[in-house]
């Protein structure tokens, strides 16, 4: 596997990927190049028979994702804008649709998009906060 600005990975001597989103400064949130990591190493995941499984998880104790990074997506074109949350969409959903399992270890905050999660941790907190924005979430 290729090295990545924003993600780091192990692969154990079970075939479990751990895979870290490594934004901590900025809450973890995403980036376009973070999404389009995110892409190339879902690929090697549905690609490798010696991957068998994945644990994803945020950097640092404060946040798993803080969902799209608005900093960056705010100076967008509509179209660019339209194409980006079609692209995270696809992203998402070859998480949703890896025919081997992930598991999310959600730590502290969840912002964004998520939906039908379960969590028994009191430092976890699931928010979307696109209707304070007037968004719809572009991976729902």
């Amino acid at each position: 596997m290729k090295t990545y600005n924003y993600l780091e990975y192990h692969l154990d001597e079970n075939g479990i990927l751990f895979l870290s989103i490594n934004r901590e400064d900025k809450m973890n949130a995403l980036n376009i190049e973070l999404l389009n990591e995110l892409k190339m190493i879902m690929t090697e995941v549905y690609e490798s028979d010696e991957i068998k499984g994945v644990i994803l998880r945020g950097k640092g104790n404060k946040a798993f994702a803080a969902g799209a990074d608005i900093a960056e997506f705010s100076s967008f074109t509509e179209d660019k804008g339209r194409n980006m949350a079609r692209n995270g969409h696809r992203i998402f959903r070859m998480i949703e649709m890896c025919p081997k399992p992930v598991i999310a270890a959600v730590n502290g905050f969840a912002l964004g998009a998520y939906r039908d999660w379960e969590t028994d941790r009191k430092s976890t907190r699931l928010n979307s906060s696109h209707l304070k924005l007037s968004r719809m979430p572009s991976s729902a």
